[in-house]
């Protein structure tokens, strides 16, 4: 990275680099912009991404340092190797498409598959669908989704249907580079918190769980998870997939945390932050919110139970997720996965961590008291301006395929483009706002993407806010 920051640093008057530039900026936000502020602010970028890996690795570094040979068997040494081999095998430009500096399209960063292949299949010689070689959403003959959206559909006990049969979804495949490999990888385990008093999120690869905002706050232990990032998931490779959808099985959906981490900015209405690197922390915590009993065997993962205990599967010997070959060639049913210790991981959540353009909003009723979360209708007003405002910026700026509070592709940029568009955007959420249904409907508010928030969404009392 040093070589790359001095190359760009020594590049300022390189006319044939300067053209081409200029040519790859015309037409956007860009456009206009001198060539060497251009490459200050890449150098800028890219020393903020080294800066916050580095602060993941030398924690991680120096704890492999004080292992020994003596101590090398131990589960907690193995922790700490599979953690940095973890950290420092990352693939290069994905890592830095995660991490907002190159554009995530394009790159194969946050995908998730869905294997689907049971042993019916198999016994069957059943032909494989021919898919088109453009279809982004097939991969290897298997359904793949973004990883945020995966982590709620994918998940352990979910119900998918795929072409007419429903499929229960057992676990993880524990593979990341090579997810249809035999072989089992290092994980991405990784721990993050949520401060109660700021917002902020802080997450890494660390053994411990942060401790200190930034803001000087304590994390609270329940705003605290430790999560893995799947690389994809999988059906009980002795199941048989069924044809009745009318009882399907979903896994809670959970709002993402989202934050901006730059300093507020104040208005008239409230305040205001916008960040190019705000950060969004996709989640799934199971049925009842305390996560997923994983095996790390064989990848079979259920929901922890309503009391925190492990699920009924992992209290007896249980079936291998996959399956695999024993001593003679034969297919090993069971998994020993019960026998080991620590094979079987509690409180596990499934969790992806992306970085893009954040804006957070904080609005002041008349009377100059802010809109507090805690209050029904003031989370109802919340909800229903964050939606028409998202249409509202989209309106007053260039067209966009989807603007929300964040930006779905991590470094478009355009919800960090609100701030000059603020008055605009409050008369333009006013009018989308008028609408003769009680509440909401399709000609307002009602979207696919509001289908999960539907309860917190009020077009009356929004309005009301607004004229106030």
């Amino acid at each position: 990275m040093q070589d790359f920051c001095a190359w760009l640093e020594s590049s300022a008057d390189h006319k044939a680099l300067g053209k081409g530039l200029r040519a790859l900026i015309k037409g956007s936000g860009l456009h206009g912009k001198h060539t060497a502020t251009l490459l200050k602010n890449a150098v800028e970028a890219i020393t903020n991404v080294t800066d916050k890996w580095l602060t993941e690795y030398e924690p991680s570094q120096q704890e492999h340092a004080t292992l020994t040979a003596a101590n090398l068997t131990d589960p907690y040494a193995k922790r700490v190797k599979r953690d940095l081999e973890r950290l420092t095998g990352e693939y290069l430009l994905s890592d830095l498409a995660t991490r907002g500096f190159l554009p995530s399209y394009g790159f194969p960063a946050g995908i998730a598959s869905f294997n689907l292949y049971s042993i019916d299949d198999y016994k069957h010689s059943k032909r494989e669908d021919k898919q088109r070689d453009d279809n982004l959403s097939i991969s290897r003959a298997k359904p793949t989704r973004d990883l945020s959206i995966a982590i709620r559909e994918y998940a352990p006990s979910n119900d998918i249907v795929l072409n007419g049969l429903v499929y229960r979804s057992a676990g993880l495949t524990l593979n990341w580079h090579t997810p249809s490999g035999q072989m089992r990888e290092t994980q991405k385990l990784m721990k993050i918190g949520r401060c109660n008093k700021c917002g902020a999120m802080k997450h890494s690869f660390g053994s411990q769980f942060p401790k200190i905002c930034q803001c000087g706050a304590a994390f609270s232990p329940i705003e605290c998870r430790e999560f893995i990032e799947p690389a994809g998931f999988a059906v009980d490779f002795h199941s048989t997939p069924t044809t009745d959808v009318s009882m399907q099985h979903y896994v809670p959906v959970q709002e993402p945390w989202v934050t901006a981490n730059s300093e507020l900015c104040h208005e008239t209405f409230g305040s205001y932050r916008v960040d190019t690197q705000g950060s969004i922390f996709y989640h799934s915590s199971g049925e009842e919110g305390f996560g997923y009993a994983l095996c790390w065997c064989c990848g079979r993962a259920e929901s922890m139970t309503q009391d925190d205990k492990l699920p009924d599967v992992f209290s007896k010997p249980h079936q291998k997720l996959r399956g695999s070959f024993g001593a003679g060639s034969k297919l090993e049913k069971f998994c020993d996965g019960n026998e080991k210790n620590f094979s079987i991981k509690r409180n596990l959540h499934l969790g992806y961590v992306d970085n893009t353009d954040v804006l957070e909003l904080y609005l002041k009723h008349p009377n100059d008291e802010y809109l507090n979360h805690n209050n029904e209708t003031d989370a109802q007003i919340a909800w229903t301006l964050a939606m028409v405002l998202r249409q509202a910026l989209a309106d007053c700026s260039q067209a966009v395929a989807a603007i929300v509070i964040y930006d779905v592709c991590s470094g478009g940029g355009f919800s960090c483009a609100a701030p000059p568009f603020f008055a605009d955007m409050f008369v333009k959420a006013r009018g989308y706002l008028h609408c003769s249904c009680a509440g909401v409907c399709q000609n307002c508010l009602l979207g696919f993407d509001t289908r999960f928030c539907l309860q917190h969404l009020n077009r009356q009392a929004a309005e009301q806010f607004l004229q106030g």
